[in-house]
């Protein structure tokens, strides 16, 4: 009787714990919407246009982070992981792209061989890339564009010398400095330009060392007047400033 009593409650007992169970698996993850939800995000990166890889390669970094997928979509998840590595790439290369060829962009279109030269190289390595047609666009500017005329280096430091001598010390710096921005420059040219800066600036201090001394034993801010654009932009125009200042208000 005891053992017939045993088994009858028994009964109970094991409905109980299969009640748990079947609540314990229900509160589990759902692994049929797991792997749907997954599924989904896949056919969306699939979807997506192949001219924007960075944004690509992001969402699969966010997905990859997704534990549940990786543990209850696994076959799906090794999917995304082989998609991971030629997105990855096009991303560095796209991300590559835009520091370098944005900033050639930006310069607009400069005749010469030297930005038709940098236009070719930049097509070489990132032709493949969103910017592709954008740099052919601007090499078929550039190959259209008149060609600049060619400076005679020798001529041309003649004139800033003969600027610096009379005096126009503005003149001959802003010669040089936009000289000096010409990509096309050769290397033994821009030597010897910043060598005419240097004396630019050396020969305007002596200069204007000469004119303050005299306006202060003359006590006339005239000639220093006079004088101020021909230090434009130069560092010696703040003290020419200063000095024509003090003595007006003397």
């Amino acid at each position: 009787m005891t053992g017939r009593k045993a088994a009858l409650w028994s009964i109970p007992a094991i409905g109980a714990a299969l009640g748990v169970l079947g609540i314990v698996h229900a509160m589990g993850p759902d692994r049929d919407a797991i792997r749907a939800a997954l599924a989904d995000e896949l056919a969306k990166l699939e979807a997506m246009p192949a001219d924007d890889p960075v944004r690509k390669d992001r969402r699969i970094h966010e997905l990859k982070d997704v534990e549940n997928y990786q543990i209850h979509a696994r076959a799906l998840w090794l999917k995304l992981e082989r998609l991971h590595g030629p997105v990855h790439e096009a991303a560095q290369l796209d991300e590559e792209a835009r520091k370098k060829v944005l900033p050639f962009l930006a310069r607009g279109v400069q005749p010469g061989d030297a930005a038709l030269d940098e236009c070719r190289a930049l097509l070489d390595s990132y032709g493949n890339t969103r910017y592709g047609p954008a740099l052919r666009a601007r090499q078929k500017d550039l190959r259209a564009a008149p060609e600049k005329p060619k400076t005679d280096p020798v001529q041309f430091l003649a004139t800033v010398s003969r600027e610096r001598v009379q005096g126009r010390f503005a003149r001959a710096l802003t010669l040089v400095d936009d000289a000096l921005r010409d990509p096309a420059a050769a290397a033994e040219f821009i030597a010897k330009l910043k060598a005419a800066r240097e004396e630019i600036l050396k020969s305007s201090k002596t200069r204007a060392e000469r004119l303050l001394a005299q306006a202060a034993t003359d006590r006339d801010p005239a000639p220093l007047e006079k004088a101020l654009p021909d230090f434009s932009g130069l560092p010696e125009a703040g003290r020419i400033e200063a000095m024509i200042r003090q003595l007006r208000t003397r």
